[in-house]
This record gives structure tokens, sequence and C-alpha cells, in this order.
């Protein structure tokens, strides 16, 4: 036989479940509430622990996860934007454009900046 606890529980949810639970004793209607509420969570938990063994079986193998690449794709694309404005301010520079000093001065960082990488 289990071993049984004694659980101390507010008496509004005291009256909660002797209104609800008809014939049943207070112990088998929260007994059947309980499994009742596992067996609904049950497949959530299961697809969980699933996603998780899959993500860390794709590590294994050396894929990358879905986090990984979103963050990757982030940072690609704010490489391609800083990429996109050096070179736009460059080639104003080249064909004699008048670039004012803010933009004089944001080039030249950013070109030292790229040249320390």
């Amino acid at each position: 036989m289990s071993e049984k606890k004694m659980v101390v529980i507010d008496q509004g949810l005291i009256k909660k479940i002797d209104h609800h639970r008809g014939i049943l004793g207070r112990v088998e209607f929260v007994t059947r509430c309980v499994q009742a509420t596992m067996a609904e969570m049950e497949p959530e938990m299961l697809m969980a622990e699933t996603e998780a063994g899959a993500r860390e079986e794709a590590a294994a193998e050396g894929y990358v996860t879905k986090d990984e690449f979103t963050d990757f794709r982030k940072n690609m694309e704010a490489i391609q934007r800083e990429f996109l404005n050096f070179f736009t301010t460059y080639g104003r520079h080249l064909l004699g454009e008048p670039l004012s000093d803010e933009e004089k001065e944001r080039f030249s960082t950013e070109f030292r900046r790229l040249l320390d990488l």
C-alpha cells in the first residue's frame, strides 16, 4: 500500500471539491482530477521531450537548431546592411559627391574599423 501524506487545502477549495465530487470520496475525487489533468498534459510533455531530444540529436550530428539559424540570419542581415552602407558612402566619395563632415567622419571611422578586422 502506498504511503499516505496529509495536504493542507484552502477551505474554499474543499467546498468546491465537496460540491463537485458527487458520491466519490474527497481522496478519490482529487486523485481522478490529478489523473485527468496529467492525461491532458501528457501529449504536451511528450512533444516537449521529443523536441528537446531532436535538438540534442541534431546538435550531436553537427546540424544547427532553429534558434542558431535565426541568430545567424539576423547577424548576416546586419553585416549586409553595414556592407551596403559602407560601400554606398565609399561610392559617393569616389564619384566626388560632397559628403557632410558627419558622413566623412562616419566613413573614416567605419573604414578604419574594417581595416582592423
